[in-house]
């Protein structure tokens, strides 16, 4: 009996498995429930979020709107960003006579072959007795009135009376800390408050041919935002000078992609506030207009570039490069010479 009852319990804890055996078949059942809850958990994921648009850094202190939020804001400018990179395309090289830059342009008859200097002076409408010079020069020049500058229909007409083109000069964020002023298009701003200070701007006053960046080094790079502008620039008619204020600009790569005409700054006149180093920057800007066919140059109502300007004009008619408005160099640009000089 005892032999018996000895051999019954061997065998009894030979079939019960060990400690050891009992982990580890445990541990193999939650590790294939744990695969299967993953596999289930992946299949309902639902879709990444849209990235957020708001700035990583400190909001800017002019901006009004909130931070966009991901589930709204966002996700519109995304959806508006391929609303207008999808839409119908426009040939910037060949673009319909009713755009607007065109029916703002001052007749200024130029021949084929002659190269063609335009100049914008930024920042106008602040400075009253600068822009009584800058408009009383002897050349046409295009002036870019800040949109938050007072009694800019007076001032726009005025210019225009006087031969010289004029641009709305749009503030846009910049990279650092200097403040763009007001109105601003700010980064972290929601689409609809970017649209809205877009036609706020354009409804300043009337008579100008286009847009151009006061500012602007970082969001004139940002492809999403610069979409939102160029959707209401295809709208309206009005063409884009590009400031380039920074190399990582996607003003004419975006243009060309959506159908709006954009041109670009090739010079700086005035970034050192000196009489020789302005006469410098023109000489360059004339040689590349000799070797191009066309240049623009941007300056800023300053007594040393107004006054280098006046005497760079008196001593240039001897140059075979001419002095015109921006539509004209606009004009070449996109191949439509003779329609703007035949403009009555």
């Amino acid at each position: 009996m005892t032999t018996q009852s000895g051999r019954k319990q061997r065998k009894n804890r030979q079939d019960r498995p060990s400690g050891r055996d009992w982990l580890y078949r445990r541990g193999g059942v939650m590790f294939a429930l744990i695969v299967i809850v993953a596999c289930i958990g992946l299949a309902f994921q639902p879709s990444a979020p849209v990235p957020s648009v708001s700035s990583p850094e400190t909001t800017a202190p002019h901006a009004t709107a909130a931070v966009p939020d991901v589930d709204t804001d966002v996700s519109r400018v995304k959806r508006a960003r391929i609303v207008v990179l999808s839409g119908p395309r426009r040939p910037v090289e060949q673009p319909p006579s009713s755009w607007r830059w065109e029916q703002q342009a001052i007749a200024f008859p130029v021949e084929p072959e002659t190269p063609l200097i335009a100049i914008v002076l930024d920042d106008m409408g602040l400075d009253r007795r600068r822009l009584a010079t800058a408009m009383a020069l002897k050349k046409p020049v295009t002036l870019a009135f800040l949109a938050y500058a007072d009694g800019l229909q007076d001032m726009a007409q005025t210019a225009r009376d006087r031969g010289h083109e004029v641009l709305l000069h749009l503030p846009m964020e910049p990279r650092g800390d200097a403040d763009p002023g007001p109105g601003a298009l700010l980064m972290d701003l929601a689409e609809a408050e970017l649209r809205s200070r877009i036609h706020r701007g354009l409804n300043q006053f009337s008579g100008f041919l286009g847009v151009n960046n006061h500012m602007g080094s970082r969001f004139t790079a940002d492809p999403i935002r610069m979409g939102i502008l160029f959707d209401v620039l295809r709208s309206t008619g009005h063409l884009y000078l590009d400031s380039f204020t920074t190399p990582e600009s996607v003003a004419i790569d975006l243009g060309r992609e959506v159908g709006v005409p954009t041109v670009r700054r090739d010079v700086f006149l005035d970034n050192i506030d000196d009489g020789e180093a302005i006469r410098r920057q023109l000489a360059r800007a004339r040689t590349m207009a000799m070797r191009t066919g066309t240049a623009i140059a941007i300056g800023h109502p300053r007594d040393t570039t107004l006054s280098t300007l006046a005497d760079w004009i008196a001593r240039h008619d001897a140059s075979p490069a001419r002095l015109v408005p921006l539509s004209a160099v606009a004009g070449r640009r996109f191949g439509t010479d003779r329609q703007i000089a035949a403009k009555p």
